[in-house]
Formats: structure tokens, sequence, C-alpha cells
């Protein structure tokens, strides 16, 4: 537990639990605004990926190997502005 601040409301509870996101997040300069920002892309759900590929006896493991390639091309998008852009 922490002491309250001079002007702090003096609460002191645990922050709470971040809910599971379905997106990955990076920091970059964004080309539109041209200021450091927060960027995100939708993440791979390997768990379903896997799930797949227990189901098909194997045969989804090619399909799981595209997908994760193809991640790599997506664009990453401002969690600001908007824009979309390459990674550098």
């Amino acid at each position: 537990m922490r002491a309250p601040l001079d002007g702090d409301a003096g609460d002191t509870r645990d922050p709470l639990p971040i809910p599971w996101d379905p997106n990955e997040y990076s920091a970059m300069v964004c080309g539109s605004c041209g200021r450091p920002r927060v960027f995100r892309r939708p993440r791979i759900h390997h768990s379903l990926h896997f799930m797949l590929a227990l189901g098909t006896l194997g045969i989804w493991l090619s399909a799981w190997g595209v997908a994760i390639i193809l991640q790599t091309f997506k664009p990453w998008s401002c969690t600001v502005c908007g824009a979309r852009q390459r990674r550098n």
C-alpha cells in the first residue's frame, strides 16, 4: 500500500486486471500526426490454430504457418488518428 500524496484522494486500491485484448501494440511515430503514438494490429489467436491443428491431425499446420507469415505484412493503425503504416 502506498501513502496518499499531497492532493491525492488516497485511493490505494489495486488496479483492475487488464482484460484479454485481441490486439498487439507498438510505439511508433505516426506518419499522419507526426508524433509518437501507440499503434495496434490484430493478433493471431494461436490457441485457436493449435486446437484446429489437433482436430485436423496436423493438416491445419500449413494454414497456421501462412497466417503467421501474412501477419508480418498487416499494417499497424494509429490509435489516435487511425492512419495505417508499415513498421519500420
